[in-house]
């Protein structure tokens, strides 16, 4: 088992200094060690004391990439036996006597009959007023000593959170602010480098994810999607894909189906240090090679390299004005198992910086976003390459002609 003494001492002491509040709001900037906190807190709490514990997203179909790998990652680090202890239909874990379950408040119904210790909901802006007040009084009578844990990035600072538990004071409530600062041993150079650039490329994103405060959602590029789950198979079909490479950064893929007054978007991938051998690997799993794929004409090789390898793939139109252009007259359904494609465009805005608004979007936290402009715009757009790269390779047996 682990030694806790590794545990965070500022989030620790948030938690154990005050034992009788029920809900503990833990917000700030990107990579402050909030979520990996929680986990390993929780975790300590398991092994040490026979509780139960629900960890919660607003959908239940992400669960599993955005909570349940990352626990698990951590679970194996310790030398444990996630396969023995992780029961797949339940979607729980079994910590010594504990029981730690995983889900989504789109199926909270099904966690009535259990007095729940501590329930954990990560990513929490994405849920609705509506959503926390149905869960504390349908969780309530089954779970009235229950710790209540909110995670989340403060990107909206008219967010309900922010508004409820940040700006006003609420009775048994602990707020705990968090910075890169606070995790800064554990975070690479690129990835501090990164963050504290963001000076230089827009406001907005600087105060929210380096700074960790309520940011204002202004300027921001997408109005038209919404999460919807998928149709019956029979009233769409899949058309194309978009794939933005991507190693220290993500690698991201986006499936594009057509309806008849809508294009369904569906993340597939979305994950770092991908070789193309993995990304290849992969596609061989998870991807139908009729399928077309339209990807960064800035990677030829990695173009090329995929397509030897039996997939349909062309470099895609990169203009991004006209991209973006195409895309906002376009009726978007977003899938809910989405997790990242939801976040990037819930944030994908103009930059701005001394107040001065730029005809481009801020580059940062905008894989999905460019995988889904590739893809709608090339195929549906007709779009065109803006210009041949100068190392461009051709396909194989084409010579010039890649179109």
């Amino acid at each position: 088992m682990p030694d806790f003494e590794g545990v965070n001492p500022s989030f620790y002491d948030a938690i154990e200094n005050n034992r009788d509040a029920r809900f503990f709001v833990f917000y700030g900037g990107s990579g402050s060690g909030k979520s990996v906190f929680v986990m390993q807190y929780l975790s300590k709490e398991a092994i040490e004391r026979d509780i139960n514990i629900l960890i919660l997203r607003k959908w239940g179909e992400v669960v599993r990439e955005s909570v349940i790998v990352p626990y698990r990652t951590m679970i194996q680090s310790w030398g444990c036996p996630w396969d023995d202890m992780f029961h797949k239909t339940e979607r729980s874990l079994t910590l010594k006597n504990s029981r730690i379950v995983f889900g989504g408040l789109d199926n909270v119904e099904k966690y009535k009959g259990t007095n729940w210790d501590y329930i954990w909901i990560e990513e929490a802006t994405d849920i609705t007023a509506d959503d926390f007040n149905q869960l504390n009084l349908r969780l309530g009578r089954n779970s009235e000593n229950a710790k209540v844990i909110l995670t989340f990035n403060p990107i909206d600072a008219n967010h309900w959170i922010v508004q409820r538990f940040i700006k006003a004071k609420q009775p048994k409530t602990v707020v705990h602010h968090s910075t890169y600062l606070d995790n800064y041993d554990h975070l690479s150079k690129s990835f501090i480098d990164e963050l504290e650039n963001l000076i230089n490329v827009d406001e907005n994103f600087y105060r929210v994810y380096t700074l960790g405060e309520p940011g204002v959602l202004q300027n921001l590029i997408y109005n038209n999607w919404t999460v919807a789950p998928l149709p019956d198979q029979s009233r769409f079909n899949w058309a194309c894909a978009g794939l933005d490479f991507g190693y220290n950064n993500p690698t991201s893929l986006v499936m594009v189906g057509e309806t008849a007054d809508a294009y369904i978007l569906d993340e597939r991938l979305y994950r770092s240090h991908m070789t193309n051998a993995d990304l290849v690997e992969w596609l061989r799993s998870n991807h139908d090679p009729m399928i077309p794929i339209y990807a960064d004409s800035a990677e030829p090789q990695r173009i090329e390299e995929i397509r030897r390898a039996g997939f349909s793939i062309q470099p895609a139109d990169k203009s991004v004005k006209n991209g973006i252009d195409f895309v906002q007259a376009q009726r978007l359904l977003i899938t809910p198992s989405s997790n990242n494609l939801i976040t990037e465009i819930r944030g994908y805005k103009w930059r701005e910086k001394d107040g001065v608004v730029f005809d481009e979007p801020v580059k940062i936290h905008d894989h999905a976003m460019d995988a889904s402009r590739y893809a709608l715009k090339t195929h549906f757009g007709r779009g065109k390459l803006e210009a041949i790269p100068d190392n461009w390779i051709g396909f194989a047996g084409m010579g010039d002609e890649i179109w």
